[in-house]
C-alpha cells in the first residue's frame, strides 16, 4: 500500500501519495468553519474547481446522490464523474470518507455518522470494489467514540464495540474496513488518516469538545 502524506499548505491539508494522479483531495483547518455557501465558494476558488462545487444538507441518513451540477443536496453522500467539480462533506466528529473509483473515473464523499452507518450508507456507495480507494479523514476514533450500551444490540456494530471500565467505545474504522471487505474491497485500497477529531494534536473541530456549529470540510475533485 502506498503511504499517504498529509501536507499542510495555507489553511488546507492536502493528500498526496494515495489517490492516483489527477485527484485533488484534502480537508480544511479551523480557519474555515463551513459557513455555507461562502466557504464552499472560497474552497472551490482556491482548489481550481472551475465547474463549481456541491455540498450537502446532511441528514444522518443513507442516501447517496450522483451529481453533476453545483448546489446543495439533501443527502449524506455525493458521487460525480464531472471534471474540475468539487465535492464537499462537513464533519465535526462523524467520519468523512473520500472516494475515488478509478474504473468509472468518479470521485465521492460520504458523511458517516452512526445513524447513517446503521442505515446502510456504505452499501449505497456505487463504486467498483476492485478499482476504488477510500480515505477516512478526521473524525472520532475508538479512543474517544464513547457510546451507550444499546450499541451492542445493533447487530452490525456489535463486534466493533469494546466495553471498558469507563463505558462502551465504538470503532468506526474497524466497522468501515469490515463493511468494505464484505463488498470485496481490497484492504490495501483503504487508508485511515488516524486523526481523531476529539484528541488529535491537529486541533480540528469536534462537536463533543463544544464546537456545536463549526465543521471541518473534507473535499475531493477529479482534474483529469
Amino acid at each position: 500500500m502506498k503511504s499517504v502524506y498529509i501536507t499542510k499548505k495555507g489553511n488546507y491539508y492536502f493528500l498526496n501519495g494515495f489517490f492516483e494522479k489527477g485527484i485533488s483531495a484534502g480537508f480544511t483547518d479551523t480557519a474555515f468553519k463551513a459557513e455555507m455557501p461562502r466557504d464552499a465558494e472560497v474552497l472551490a476558488k482556491d482548489t481550481g474547481a472551475v465547474s463549481g462545487s456541491a455540498f450537502m444538507n446532511q441528514l444522518h441518513a443513507a442516501d447517496v446522490k450522483n451529481v453533476s451540477e453545483k448546489g446543495i443536496y439533501n443527502c449524506d453522500g455525493l458521487i460525480t464523474s464531472a471534471k474540475d467539480f468539487l465535492l464537499i462533506v462537513k464533519t465535526a466528529d462523524c467520519m468523512p470518507l473520500i472516494i475515488a473509483d478509478e474504473k468509472n473515473s468518479s470521485v465521492g464523499v460520504i458523511h458517516m455518522g452512526w445513524r447513517s452507518a446503521l442505515s446502510g450508507i456504505l452499501n449505497n456507495m456505487k463504486i467498483d470494489p476492485g478499482h476504488s480507494k477510500v480515505f477516512a479523514g478526521p473524525g472520532l476514533r475508538k479512543c474517544c467514540y464513547k457510546v451507550g450500551p444499546e450499541f451492542v444490540s445493533y447487530g452490525v456494530f456489535r463486534k466493533y464495540v469494546d466495553k471498558k471500565d469507563n463505558g462502551y467505545f465504538f470503532d468506526p474504522i474497524g466497522f468501515i474496513k469490515g463493511s468494505l471487505a464484505e463488498k470485496g474491497f481490497c484492504e490495501d485500497n483503504f487508508q485511515d488518516s488516524g486523526i481523531c477529531s476529539y484528541c488529535s494534536d491537529h486541533k480540528l473541530f469536534s462537536y463533543r469538545r463544544g464546537h456545536k456549529t463549526e465543521r471541518t470540510m473534507s473535499f475531493v475533485m477529479r482534474n483529469t
